[in-house]
């Protein structure tokens, strides 16, 4: 079992892959989309 800090971490990647194309994403948006504390 993943720890929650490793869930998010998990996710976040997940996100950053499905928009390579796109460039740089900010932490700040990816907090805001998957609806995550900005702390993680």
């Amino acid at each position: 079992m993943l720890t929650k800090k490793s869930q998010y971490a998990f996710k976040a990647l997940t996100y950053l892959a499905d928009r390579q194309k796109d460039g740089p994403v900010l932490i700040s948006e990816i907090s805001e989309k998957k609806r995550y504390p900005l702390s993680f």
